[in-house]
């Protein structure tokens, strides 16, 4: 017998139905990955069916709700619709072109590894953490990053950023799965998230360059700014509140550093502004921060992942 035989062609699975299976419907095969049934007609339960786990394939998404272009698609088991990975159930690939919230489909490389430049879950050691005094930045099982800071009337920062980054021109996009568990109890405290230039050890807002989400002490409401040495955009209310102690997922589209957009569980915020790094040749980095200002406030902010990529134009 020879020692490698091809049983079926690699992007193939064969399996008895479980279920009632329509053209089109993605399901997940026993190994775990996704699949899409493309037969002429509807199965039925012990069918002998064929599933293809490959190629580029329009995958049915959840309204109303964006992906950018390399974005991880994941399903729903519920909705049976594609969506972001907090929300879905199993992955499904890779967001080839994106696709607007008003798209029924989104194109998705079928079981593909994301090509991030970045990444918190998989590239721990390209990261750098800053803190001064406070509780500052804890990492625990599982790549759960705390920044945090304790009741104490002082100066604090505490800030986590990667230490590669892209240039403004190399279109970048940055996401981030975050949780707010404690916004303390005075102004004192700036919480921001985003894309910037560098970090500071006592004031974000003086770093030359940066598009981020912003969140004040004790108001859950995510704000969104950029500047860019020369024209700065200041903090605009979305009206969109993050949930407490529940972790949302962030995005900022930078490229087109003439209209950066904002998306918080793929809906962007602040369509109607314009968002703009225009006069920015710097290298961009991926960041959280938290600054607090001599205040006894204390702030427990969570990041469960946080990537960095280069891209297209828009």
């Amino acid at each position: 017998m020879a020692e490698g035989p091809t049983k079926h062609d690699g992007d193939t699975v064969k399996m008895v139905a479980t279920a009632v299976l329509t053209s089109g419907q993605v399901v997940q095969t026993p190994d775990s990955r996704a699949a899409v049934y493309n037969g002429l007609r509807a199965c039925e339960i012990g069918d002998y069916v064929a599933l293809n786990t490959g190629g580029v394939r329009p995958v049915a998404k959840t309204a109303n709700i964006a992906f950018l272009p390399g974005q991880e698609v994941w399903w729903n088991r519920t909705t049976n619709l594609a969506t972001y990975r907090l929300a879905g159930d199993f992955f499904v690939g890779i967001a080839t072109a994106g696709a607007a919230a008003t798209a029924s489909v989104v194109d998705t490389a079928m079981n593909k590894a994301p090509n991030y430049i970045v990444d918190t879950a998989q590239r721990t050691g390209e990261w750098t953490i800053e803190a001064t005094l406070g509780l500052g930045v804890l990492e625990t099982l599982g790549g759960l990053v705390t920044l945090a800071f304790d009741a104490v009337a002082e100066v604090a920062q505490a800030a986590l950023f990667s230490i590669r980054s892209v240039n403004v021109d190399e279109h970048p996009i940055m996401e981030v799965e975050v949780a707010v568990f404690d916004i303390g109890d005075n102004a004192a405290l700036d919480i921001n998230i985003g894309l910037a230039d560098g970090s500071h050890a006592t004031n974000f807002d003086t770093v030359s360059d940066y598009a981020a989400f912003h969140l004040d002490g004790t108001d859950l409401t995510l704000k969104t700014q950029t500047d860019d040495t020369v024209t700065p955009v200041a903090a605009d209310d979305s009206g969109v509140d993050l949930v407490d102690d529940t972790f949302a997922f962030l995005q900022i589209d930078a490229r087109d550093k003439a209209n950066v957009k904002f998306y918080a569980n793929g809906v962007q915020l602040n369509s109607a502004a314009v968002f703009h790094l225009n006069a920015s040749v710097a290298d961009l980095l991926a960041i959280i921060h938290l600054e607090k200002t001599s205040d006894d406030t204390v702030a427990d902010v969570r990041m469960r992942r946080m990537t960095l990529r280069s891209s297209v134009s828009a």
